[in-house]
């Protein structure tokens, strides 16, 4: 069960990467995260294959041709491994219909900031088609696994020097997951994928919250305290916790 592959960072290595969930034996949690994230986002017939289209159209079209390049120019490569998945954002606002006006500003602004810079792809026109290039979500999934939960800790969720002084972002949206065996009410999460907490944030509103704090990340608690009574998530960010836990592992 997967419970007992996140209990213990040797098992999971091979059995994460067996099931085609994992990137690298160094990360397991970071590559089921992004399989999940994958699958939630950009539906599939297995979370292998989404996690694999999602991977490839950062940088080339899928098998369809319909979809990618989402990084273009002559450093291509090298950029992309900064980002984790490339997501059509008409897949996206589908499953998180309030990244809607987020998905419309950013595609615009995507296409004028790289023919700018000259990095954007050669299509033979003023203009990629709709879901080549600036239609795609620049994706970045950072994941960390609670031991203790339903005591998160000090986990940092994301570090704000990853998205703090870049003029223009690489990533569009970040998906920050937790994993834990049970939640804060005590509730078994084996059925749920082992995720306790999933959010996405826009790169804007990470930017945003990095200048009015002197904390140099975002952490894990604090990120739950929104879920308070009083409290509710900034904008900018929306709760994805509900996506990644629907994903089925068939075998787990």
């Amino acid at each position: 069960m997967l419970g007992d592959v996140l209990l213990g960072l040797w098992s999971a290595r091979d059995r994460l990467l067996d099931a085609g969930l994992a990137t690298s034996r160094s990360d397991p949690i970071g590559g089921l995260a992004e399989s999940l994230t994958a699958a939630a986002l950009w539906p599939s017939v297995s979370v292998q294959a989404a996690y694999g289209r999602a991977r490839a159209v950062r940088t080339a079209f899928d098998e369809s041709g319909e979809f990618g390049p989402a990084i273009g120019g002559r450093e291509a490569q090298s950029r992309s491994s900064g980002v984790d998945l490339a997501v059509p954002w008409r897949s996206v606002i589908q499953r998180v219909p309030a990244l809607t006006a987020f998905a419309r500003q950013r595609q615009g602004e995507r296409w004028a900031w790289d023919m700018t810079e000259g990095t954007a792809p050669r299509f033979g026109s003023e203009k990629p088609p709709t879901d080549r290039y600036a239609g795609l979500a620049r994706i970045r999934v950072k994941a960390r696994f609670a031991p203790f939960a339903p005591d998160e800790g000090s986990l940092e969720a994301v570090a704000y020097k990853d998205v703090d002084g870049e003029t223009v972002p690489l990533n569009d949206l970040y998906v920050l997951v937790l994993f834990a065996r049970a939640d804060e009410e005590f509730r078994d999460l084996r059925d749920a994928n082992f995720v306790w907490t999933a959010a996405v944030f826009t790169s804007d509103c990470l930017k945003s919250m990095a200048r009015e704090t002197s904390s140099g990340a975002l952490r894990w608690r604090e990120i739950h305290t929104w879920w308070g009574a009083g409290h509710r998530l900034p904008r900018g960010a929306y709760d994805a916790t509900g996506l990644l836990r629907a994903v089925p592992i068939p075998g787990w």
